[in-house]
């Protein structure tokens, strides 16, 4: 309607106006680009920081260290603080200046308008357009720029998301499938009653100087107890996370009963695993649901909840010293439990689904002798119906396996029964010795 009645100074006024924006964004995105860098770099380290602190809180209280963590945290901090305030200070700028240039323009163009209409009478009516335009258009102009402004200012932050999200492969993810009222033990698992077997498997990690596992051949036979064992870092831990489907070889295959192990079967694989890490996960919730995890309240089977708990020798703990038994809050990360008790929670968490393969990433390391002799005569036992992988590094646990592999620098160097390996006088019964 501006430019129908005065296509002159709508043109005058917009390229005013726009150009002011225009310039204002032009000389400073460069600068709200290099801020966004430094407040994801800022907001990297505060997050670091806090996670350190409660992540080593006892070590933090007793040595007295707070006041560095405090620091590591105030000064990424208040750098963080700076850069917002300057992204929201950029976002406003204009608009006073434009305020200013506004009230300027209305006083030009009464002049204007003067020298062009017959008398100040006549070009009331045009001036008050314009004003009302002005008054209506500003704001939409004004958000139009905060929008650029933030949108450069978080430039960085996209531009890394969407490089993390290009560097997935392009195959696609496995479908994933709600829990059922059953919890998921509905759906079906894949069939194993025979071996798993590693056909030549090489496997790297992203920027590794050499292979993780490298040309690796076995078989673990179905219902038998076995062990990896190792240095750190040999590369028995990469050996069972691809037993899991974490990865997947870059050369060789996996086989379950001579079936490989893919995208498209390892959810039916996995249903047939029980873990236990080494270091436990526990919720802020109840022991039920962290024994049961990822299975609703409602859907969770007490049977099994007990029947795990007594395998996992904890079920008598948790009746008899816990207040509310099985509906007790373990605290953040298990905080109210001790090591011991939240290692054989986790045995509990993987027996709940009656798997028929058990990987257990020594999970007996924060046990008592006691505690640890009961949990492994239940391993023992469950090794005549189930199939069992340890990782171990306290060797006496492997000494009821029915067959070890000694893994160094990503090889299988040698393998055998516990009497055997110690025949040889090879790198197990260098172990057996240093210990």
């Amino acid at each position: 309607m501006v430019i129908v009645v005065d296509w002159k100074t709508a043109l005058i006024s917009s390229l005013l106006f726009g150009g002011t924006y225009a310039f204002v964004y032009l000389v400073l995105r460069s600068h709200l680009a290099q801020i966004g860098v430094k407040r994801g770099e800022a907001n990297k380290l505060r997050y670091k920081a806090v996670q350190e602190a409660f992540g080593a809180f006892k070590e933090t209280k007793t040595f007295q260290r707070e006041f560095f963590f405090v620091d590591q945290y105030n000064r990424p901090t208040r750098k963080f603080s700076d850069y917002m305030v300057r992204a929201i200070l950029i976002k406003g700028l204009p608009r006073y200046l434009l305020e200013l240039l506004a009230f300027g323009g209305l006083v030009v163009l009464v002049l204007y308008l003067v020298s062009t209409h017959e008398s100040l009478s006549s070009a009331i009516p045009v001036l008050s357009l314009y004003a009302f335009a002005g008054y209506r258009l500003m704001p939409a102009l004004q958000y139009c720029f905060a929008s650029l402004t933030t949108l450069r200012f978080h430039q960085s932050l996209v531009a890394d998301l969407h490089r993390d999200v290009h560097q997935i492969p392009a195959a696609e993810l496995p479908a994933l499938t709600p829990i059922s009222a059953g919890g998921g033990e509905s759906e079906e698992r894949m069939s194993f009653s025979k071996e798993i077997r590693f056909d030549s498997v090489t496997f790297s990690y992203p920027g590794g100087e050499r292979p993780a596992v490298a040309n690796v051949s076995f078989s673990i036979p179905c219902k038998s107890m076995v062990a990896f064992c190792g240095s750190t870092g040999s590369g028995k831990s990469t050996i069972v996370d691809l037993i899991l489907g974490l990865f997947y070889p870059q050369a060789g295959k996996i086989l379950i009963d001579g079936k490989a192990l893919t995208e498209e079967n390892i959810s039916a694989w996995r249903r047939n695993i029980g873990y236990v890490p080494q270091h436990i996960f526990l919720s802020d919730t109840t022991i039920a649901e962290n024994i049961a995890f990822g299975i609703p309240r409602s859907h969770i089977d007490r049977e099994a909840l007990i029947r795990s708990a007594k395998a996992a020798q904890i079920h008598e703990f948790v009746e008899n010293e816990l207040p509310d038994g099985y509906e007790t809050i373990s605290g953040e990360r298990g905080v109210r439990l001790s090591g011991g008790q939240r290692q054989r929670l986790g045995i509990a968490r993987a027996l709940y689904h009656d798997p028929d393969v058990l990987i257990f990433d020594e999970a007996t390391s924060a046990l008592d002798g006691r505690t640890e002799k009961l949990v492994m005569d239940a391993i023992n036992q469950a090794a005549s119906v189930k199939t069992v992988i340890l990782i171990a590094h306290r060797l006496k646990t492997v000494e009821a396996c029915d067959h070890i592999f000694v893994v160094e620098q990503g090889h299988v160097v040698e393998q055998g029964i516990y009497a055997q390996l110690l025949e040889m006088k090879g790198s197990f019964s260098l172990m057996i010795n240093s210990r």
